[in-house]
């Protein structure tokens, strides 16, 4: 008997309709095929598990909201938990599928799709450019792949400028698949009412919630609902909708401004800062790269202005550290360049360690300005751009506690966590990175008085019975101890 052909788009970061390659040209082959169309999110184990990979509450809790909302754009849309193996194996038994993906640059995720692509056969598995939107395998005029950013971004900036963006899909007029159901018990169909965002998400939350902790160094684990109240985040757009008129307002009112004043943590603190804060909806699919250079440009033409020039090259920045992900997938775990791999840095001792990261997390390391930005990213699941690269100088630079400490950490609090930005980020304040510059240990009190000169970050930040005192490690000291760690003696 021949098998019904079903057209599924398989949802992961994606929750967006404009600029969405794989949600279009699903939506356009089952319209022409007139077929049978599937929306899926698959909530897997990694959700449903305990703490694997450090997804911690915030993640846990946005995912929720903004799932809810995305799927109530479709008249019909399956919440799916259990494995994408299992899931799909199940489907293809009643079903002809072809899966439609956005194409994802993470190692976990390029070897889950080619197991679905192997399951299925390749030729039905549709992987969609989206992350990465430059050609990931770019090289150097010597043939080699680029380890520096500036002569990235000089080689592939003109491609981006010229990249093309995707309609919205009309989803009217489409054949939905309904009441799809499995004979595997470990799969489950979430009952939503597509419609009720409040109930949807409270019943997606309650199935991935778990405990807020991180996990890090030598199977170590830290609970931080001992540490933290959990935050709402209320305050954060949630919808492609919100995200993009936030943009937009930027682009209007603050982006010719932006190369002076990005970097103030002062400012950041003025009506809804002096960034973007698009991080969390690029993350998150609710906005594409695409759609971000299209508005810049429609409003401003090109980049000849230099705050528009400056913007985006931080965008070229994420495309950069994709590239390097991509191209060396190690990197999450190990340090890009060689001569600090096998344990050449010297980091302290595990019982110093742990008591200088505990007091990091707490915001308690006596350096005022990090602390403050410790307590920002508690209590918002973000943290301006200037004070990831201050606290993550101070925690492997002056606490000399290892970088994968603190990149787990971010992975546990932030909303807007991108492994290959936040990766980058570490290893680069590490100096074992890529794009590498010489050996720089970040001085906090001079970081506080060129960035928040009258402490107003500080003092907003800082909880009132903060307890000022001596840092846990004099910076003096601890930028000796750091030029010895590198190997490079002590220098005046």
């Amino acid at each position: 008997m021949t098998k019904q052909k079903l057209i599924i788009y398989w949802s992961r970061r994606d929750f967006r309709l404009l600029d969405n390659p794989a949600l279009y040209n699903a939506v356009e082959k089952a319209k022409e095929e007139k077929v049978l169309f599937l929306p899926i999110y698959i909530l897997d184990n990694a959700l449903l598990g305990g703490n694997e990979g450090n997804i911690g509450y915030p993640r846990r809790f946005y995912l929720s909201k903004i799932l809810s909302k995305f799927i109530n754009k479709f008249d019909c849309f399956s919440v799916l938990a259990g494995t994408p193996n299992d899931i799909f194996r199940e489907l293809s038994k009643h079903y002809d599928i072809y899966i439609y993906v956005n194409h994802d640059v993470e190692s976990y995720s390029r070897k889950r799709d080619q197991e679905i692509a192997d399951l299925i056969g390749s030729d039905k598995f549709f992987a969609s450019k989206d992350q990465l939107t430059v050609p990931k395998d770019t090289i150097s005029g010597s043939g080699s792949l680029y380890t520096v950013f500036s002569p990235f971004r000089n080689t592939v900036l003109q491609g981006f400028l010229k990249s093309v963006t995707f309609q919205k899909p009309q989803l009217n007029d489409i054949k939905y698949a309904q009441n799809i159901s499995f004979d595997n018990y470990d799969i489950t169909s979430l009952d939503l009412e597509l419609k009720n965002i409040d109930k949807s998400q409270q019943l997606i939350f309650n199935l991935i919630n778990k405990q807020w902790q991180v996990r890090f160094g030598k199977d170590q684990t830290i609970s931080l609902d001992a540490i933290w109240n959990r935050p709402d985040y209320s305050n954060w757009y949630s919808s492609e909708d919100e995200a993009i008129a936030q943009f937009e307002d930027f682009v209007r009112n603050k982006i010719l401004n932006y190369k002076e004043n990005r970097d103030s943590l002062a400012l950041d603190l003025q009506g809804n800062g002096q960034t973007s804060k698009m991080s969390l909806a690029l993350k998150w699919g609710l906005i594409s790269s695409r759609t971000i250079k299209e508005i810049v440009l429609r409003q401003h033409g090109g980049l000849e202005k230099e705050g528009v020039f400056s913007y985006i090259s931080e965008i070229i920045w994420r495309e950069f550290y994709k590239y390097i992900l991509y191209n060396n997938p190690s990197v999450l775990d190990l340090e890009f360049q060689k001569r600090f791999q096998n344990n050449e840095i010297k980091w302290v001792d595990d019982k110093t360690a742990l008591y200088r990261f505990e007091k990091w997390i707490k915001g308690e390391t006596g350096y005022e300005v990090v602390d403050a930005a410790m307590h920002q990213i508690a209590n918002t699941g973000w943290m301006h751009n200037r004070s990831r690269m201050i606290v993550a100088s101070v925690l492997t630079k002056n606490l000399g506690v290892d970088w994968r400490w603190g990149q787990d950490y971010f992975r546990a609090v932030l909303l807007d966590l991108d492994e290959a930005s936040n990766n980058g980020g570490w290893q680069w304040a590490a100096s074992v990175g890529a794009d590498p510059k010489p050996i720089r240990i970040f001085n906090p009190y001079l970081q506080q008085e060129n960035y928040d000169n009258n402490k107003e970050y500080i003092r907003f930040w800082l909880p009132k019975n903060y307890n000022i005192h001596e840092p846990i490690v004099d910076h003096k000291q601890a930028r000796e101890e750091a030029l010895k760690r590198y190997g490079l003696g002590s220098k005046k």
